[in-house]
């Protein structure tokens, strides 16, 4: 397999040199072996020579028969061109082989086959090793060859849209993420023109209509682009004093007590409460939202008849003071 080798022999006496027919030479070697490797008849020349002699030099031939000689396999392999970015699929791989008795391939799934092709089924991304097992059986040597591809996932995703819990004030935070598969990175654009690159969207909206946009990029696959379109639905905050009209602070524990009753009470941000008497005389005054007045001043129980008031206060949702009047009645 692959090559035969001679051995030869001459009389160990004078200086010999071998030509062996194959274009090769030795000499100072009285018993060589030389190998060849390509079949066919040589003819072996022997040069024998001894300056201590009459005759100089004689040279003698022999012709030696080389059979066939079974080269060792030769393979390479390749594959068909494919989208490293389609799952399932199957590539076909095929070899091209010489002086081999079998081949048999292997997948990193574990799928096999023998002979030219193999059709190598991919359900899953990552990174699959193919081999090819090439073998002669006479000379009993083994060729091994791999490759190696790699497929991804496509992007598949969907947009997952949250809407936080509502401020006090005027609209809504929205909360976007994506979920999926595929995809490195993405890229957030709202229809005001906001951008994002976290993996997530989350911004506060006004009422309105807004459509918001991800494009997802992956390093290897072709990058998909999804909107969602959001309708932020709200009104102006209710703001609003309640003041009872009337009281009578008589101490018998109905309706004792003047106090503010207030939708958004704990969102106030500043307050303050004046009360007059009909003579423009201030009886009471307050910056506690939460205050409870029992209709006495300077610590004496005020006489029955209507009092005015002034309150201010400030409110998150509206920019400027908001200011509140009207009357009180006091009845004993």
């Amino acid at each position: 397999c692959g090559q035969v080798s001679v051995q030869l022999q001459s009389p160990e006496n004078g200086d010999v040199t071998w030509f062996f027919g194959d274009g090769e030479s030795e000499v100072e070697n009285y018993n060589p072996l030389h190998v060849y490797d390509q079949m066919g008849e040589y003819t072996i020349a022997l040069i024998v020579s001894d300056a201590s002699t009459c005759n100089g030099s004689d040279t003698s031939y022999v012709t030696v028969s080389i059979p066939t000689i079974i080269s060792e396999p030769q393979a390479s392999l390749s594959f068909d061109e494919f989208d490293p970015c389609v799952l399932p699929q199957v590539i076909s791989f095929s070899a091209e082989a010489t002086n081999a008795s079998s081949l048999l391939w292997l997948g990193s799934s574990g799928q096999s086959s023998d002979g030219e092709e193999f059709d190598y089924d991919i359900q899953q991304a990552g990174t699959h090793e193919v081999w090819l097992e090439v073998s002669n059986d006479i000379c009993d040597t083994v060729l091994q060859l791999s490759a190696t591809i790699a497929v991804y996932n496509p992007i598949e995703a969907e947009l997952l849209y949250t809407l936080l819990e509502e401020s006090v004030c005027q609209g809504a935070e929205v909360y976007l993420t994506a979920q999926g598969v595929g995809f490195d990175s993405i890229i957030w654009e709202d229809s005001e023109g906001t951008i994002q690159t976290s993996m997530d969207f989350q911004k506060h909206y006004e009422p309105g209509i807004y459509e918001i946009s991800a494009t997802l990029n992956s390093n290897h696959c072709d990058d998909v682009t999804l909107t969602i379109s959001t309708e932020i639905v709200g009104e102006e905050p209710y703001i609003d004093f309640k003041f009872p009209n009337v009281f009578s602070p008589q101490d018998d524990g109905t309706n004792d007590k003047l106090y503010l009753s207030a939708d958004l009470i704990s969102d106030i941000t500043s307050f303050s409460l004046v009360i007059f008497n009909r003579w423009g005389q201030k009886v009471y005054e307050t910056d506690d939202v939460s205050f409870r007045w029992d209709g006495k001043f300077n610590g004496e129980v005020l006489e029955e008849g209507t009092y005015t008031y002034i309150s201010k206060f400030n409110h998150p949702c509206v920019e400027e003071v908001i200011v509140k009047t009207g009357n009180i009645t006091i009845v004993r």
